[in-house]
């Protein structure tokens, strides 16, 4: 991917602009480094969690990390771009992970539909559009279909000020008990037997 010269037109749903993007170029901007892969990848492997939900496939790699946990597990990742998604698909075909849904859709369009379809999710990784009230919704519902032991993942923190806003009224939420601020990344933990509590840790 860091070595593709392949063009191709990037629709972004958040913004409504589409302008042409090297496979490179995505690569190195979006896809997360192997650490921060890896933690996603023991997480999901630590808990054992099997339904795992991604908003925002990009080229797929972190999909690859989370879906390779186990073969039992069942990876639905959501990309509105057409162009990106195809080539997401391609490295999913290429490393033979059949347990990867990837659904193609406008994610402020369809997240509640597919949520209710799915029923619960165990782990949510969320990497969509990094703006505060969309961010907001989508933790908004799903929120309403996980369990007690289920983890969701907030990925750009600190990407801007709508995102630091966002993250901050995350820990605030009445179903939250716990996060992990690890700057790339935040970690939110909704056990009900959790004393509440927000963590910052060097990563």
């Amino acid at each position: 991917m860091l070595n593709s010269e392949q063009i191709i037109e990037v629709t972004d749903f958040g913004t409504g602009i589409s302008r042409p993007r090297s496979i490179a170029d995505i690569a190195r901007k979006s896809i997360k480094n192997p650490k921060q892969a890896q933690l996603l990848f023991r997480i999901i492997r630590h808990y054992g969690h099997k339904n795992i939900l991604e908003l925002g496939t990009s080229l797929g790699i972190s999909t690859l990390y989370m879906a390779s946990v186990s073969s039992k597990c069942c990876c639905i990742t959501l990309e509105g771009c057409p162009q990106i998604s195809a080539v997401a698909q391609q490295n999913f075909d290429r490393l033979k992970l059949s347990q990867i849904k990837l659904i193609r859709c406008n994610i402020d369009e369809q997240l509640e539909s597919i949520l209710a379809s799915y029923g619960r999710h165990d782990f949510i990784f969320i990497d969509a559009n990094h703006r505060y009230e969309h961010l907001m919704r989508y933790f908004e519902l799903c929120v309403n279909h996980i369990g007690d032991d289920s983890v969701i993942v907030v990925d750009d923190i600190y990407w801007s000020p709508e995102m630091e806003q966002a993250w901050k009224a995350i820990q605030e939420h009445p179903r939250v008990k716990a996060t992990i601020d690890i700057f790339h990344m935040g970690i939110v933990f909704i056990h009900p037997m959790l004393t509440k509590k927000h963590y910052k840790v060097r990563y």
